[in-house]
């Protein structure tokens, strides 16, 4: 019976040390990557926003639908993975703003590659970005695009920005819950920034003349609700002002807190996210930890009944010894 039990002690406790590799090694970095056949859309909202309507030159207040379609690009997807050596995703996001009377006013696309599991930009040659006129650009992105690592730390993270065409110090600011699911916060602030130049009309500053160059100011204040699992966004929240600016003159161009609809949220944290952050956590951290911790202990069983078993025998060998003679 006893060597039964130390056997069985052993196998069993070499299968979960087995087991609690596997999980954190090999399960965790095949479950921990962006999909390479993203499709998703995601719908903000901002309520009062202002805006300035190009038909009639003049700033308007409006309810404003943003819809932003995410879409991979599979074959590219795994030639960049093939080239670099690693899980890389090449996405493809379009977004539109529309007004509360149903007219789009503004929509952008961009390409971007980068890192299926720290979430990092990596070089892409066709790469671009795509403004409401249609016209394109190739950017060399750099940072944080989409969303954060795979396992977020409490640190701060370089985000990148697609309208200064650069990151910007997304800051860690503490823990929150969403929708009961916990979270890390961070922050991240552009000041005051000139992105371009737009010719206008020069009755938007009150001038006769025809028409003036005037500089495009731009700021935000962005704050991400991140599931630290995955990595995920399940909310911002874009506190933004952009202004056109003509000789000390200013015409509000848009003024908007944007944000995850409350419907948008909610999908994120029951289907999106949710399960998946929780089998990562799982994978990740106690089922390993457990499973390991019972194998050295099965282990440790085992070793300790066979050194009991030749304790015993050691013991008993003198009186077999007596009894021959």
């Amino acid at each position: 019976m006893r060597r039964i039990l130390t056997v069985g002690c052993f196998a069993l406790g070499a299968f979960l040390i087995v087991s609690a590799v596997l999980m954190r090694f090999y399960a965790y970095p095949k479950l921990a990557v962006a999909p390479i056949d993203q499709e998703s859309v995601t719908l903000l909202h901002a309520t009062d926003a202002t805006i300035l309507d190009i038909a009639t030159l003049a700033p308007i207040t409006t309810d404003l639908a943003v819809e932003s379609r995410t879409v991979g690009d599979v074959d590219a997807s795994e030639k960049a993975s093939d080239e670099a050596g690693k899980q890389v995703r090449v996405w493809v996001n379009t977004t539109s703003t529309r007004s509360d009377d149903g007219e789009i006013r503004s929509r952008s696309s961009e390409r971007v590659a980068f890192d299926a599991y720290t979430g990092y930009a990596v070089p892409c040659d066709d790469c671009f970005r795509e403004d409401t006129e249609g016209e394109k650009q190739h950017v060399d992105v750099k940072g944080l695009v989409y969303k954060f690592p795979f396992g977020t730390e409490k640190k701060d993270y370089q985000f990148w920005d697609t309208n200064i065409v650069d990151t910007a110090t997304a800051k860690y600011t503490g823990t929150d819950t969403v929708e009961g699911m916990d979270v890390y916060t961070f922050e991240m602030v552009v000041p005051d920034t000139v992105i371009g130049t737009q010719e206008v009309p020069g009755s938007l500053f009150d001038l006769k003349k025809p028409a003036v160059t005037a500089d495009m100011h731009y700021e935000i204040t962005r704050t991400f609700y991140v599931e630290p699992n995955t990595g995920a966004v399940v909310n911002r929240i874009d506190d933004q002002n952009q202004w056109l600016e003509y000789n000390g003159g200013q015409v509000t161009a848009t003024e908007a807190s944007v944000s995850y609809t409350d419907d948008q949220v909610k999908q994120m944290v029951d289907d999106e996210v949710g399960n998946q952050g929780t089998l990562l956590g799982i994978l990740k951290g106690l089922a390993p930890l457990l499973a390991g911790g019972i194998g050295l202990v099965l282990l440790a069983i085992g070793l300790t009944l066979t050194l009991m078993g030749r304790s015993r025998e050691h013991e008993q060998e003198p009186e077999h010894q007596h009894a021959a003679v």
